[in-house]
């Protein structure tokens, strides 16, 4: 059994595991193959074969939905119904270009609106009609006038099918509208992101992350040791608003901007925590990355994210104790931007971001292409 150990104060349950290696980054398991982009409560405590059949299912079911309900729209519309859905149909259409018209009428020209709703239901007029109300009019007449010479091949030429069945009629070069079972669940397995990902898709991706760590093991082998110890020393000579960290108890709870050096690696994360730095530290440090966020941008410019490392990768923490939010943020950019050279940097965005939006139009990356 192995015995606990503390870092900055922290409980390290597994102290062996501790350490980013090669063999433990990557791994395939239930919790990283998760999609880590769709948030959905109703396959939560499912395991991924459970919670990608029954999303299968429910997506099945809306196709089907769908498909049965165009189904008897045609039906109708190839048989002793086609007047009725003819009629329904040119109905429909001339209250959607009247309901159209009436949106092009500003909120000042409320009597013109009123005049315009006047002669679509016939009524009489008392006062001169508008010139705005009767352009309206005589658009809606001449529209009226095309949709009046429809035909119910015009109709079912208009109405949108399915997407799924545009897609099985062109596969199968037929217009036959009875979509198979098998067909459909293809076709959601192509076109559907799942709560899980698969086998083939997982294997990809490990691979496509693991090439990506051997050429970032690589760029940190090759910086200069020297100039990373320079930076670090002349940042802390310079800025003595940063209090070196022996106990992360000290700042559960507490706000502001933290600095994490992964010596070994010649690296420096800076982060920002409104809730606590404690707490925001030790989730970089016990996060399972999910296999879709090992790369942040391409195998060949993506940095390892902060998440991937583990408790005794951090040799060194600085904290800024701040509960000025756009101080917080402020520093992080400047920290990020204009203080440590980009090689030393582990951020994979520029600081001072605070959605997922400005991180992605912010990415910072790494070339690792001549590696």
């Amino acid at each position: 059994m192995e015995r606990l150990k503390t870092h900055f104060g922290c409980t390290v349950s597994k102290p062996q595991e501790a350490y980013l290696t090669r063999e433990n980054y990557a791994v395939i398991t239930d919790v990283t193959r998760k999609n880590s982009f769709m948030h959905d409560r109703r396959y939560t405590g499912l395991s991924y074969i459970e919670a990608n059949n029954k999303c299968i299912n429910d997506i099945k079911s809306g196709i089907n939905h769908h498909l049965e309900e165009y189904k008897a729209f045609y039906t109708k519309a190839t048989s002793d119904g086609a007047d009725e859905v003819l009629k329904k149909y040119i109905a429909l259409r001339k209250e959607h270009i009247i309901e159209k018209q009436l949106e092009n009428f500003s909120f000042e020209n409320v009597l013109s609106k009123f005049q315009f709703e006047s002669l679509v239901q016939g009524r009489k007029l008392r006062t001169k009609c508008h010139d705005d109300a009767m352009q309206a009019w005589l658009e809606c007449q001449d529209k009226f006038q095309e949709i009046d010479a429809y035909t119910i091949n015009d109709v079912l030429n208009d109405v949108e099918k399915p997407p799924i069945l545009l897609e099985w009629q062109s596969v199968h070069n037929s217009s036959s509208i009875n979509v198979t079972d098998d067909f459909i669940h293809e076709y959601i397995e192509s076109n559907y992101k799942m709560p899980y990902y698969n086998d083939e898709w997982c294997i990809n991706q490990r691979n496509k992350a693991l090439l990506n760590f051997d050429l970032n093991m690589k760029f940190y082998s090759m910086l200069d040791k020297e100039k990373y110890n320079y930076e670090i020393e002349s940042f802390l000579k310079n800025d003595k608003e940063f209090i070196k960290v022996e106990d992360l108890n000290n700042f559960r709870g507490v706000a502001g901007v933290y600095i994490m050096l992964l010596d070994e690696y010649k690296q420096v994360y800076i982060g920002v925590s409104e809730k606590g730095i404690k707490e925001r530290i030790q989730f970089h440090w016990l996060r399972k990355m999910p296999l879709d966020r090992l790369l942040f941008g391409g195998v060949y410019d993506s940095k390892i994210s902060i998440d991937s490392f583990k408790h005794f990768d951090t040799t060194r923490l600085y904290v800024y104790p701040c509960c000025d939010r756009k101080k917080m943020y402020s520093k992080e950019h400047f920290l990020t931007e204009e203080t440590f050279s980009n090689e030393f940097i582990c951020n994979r965005c520029s600081g001072g971001g605070q959605t997922w939006e400005e991180a992605v139009g912010s990415i910072k990356k790494r070339d690792l292409k001549q590696l």
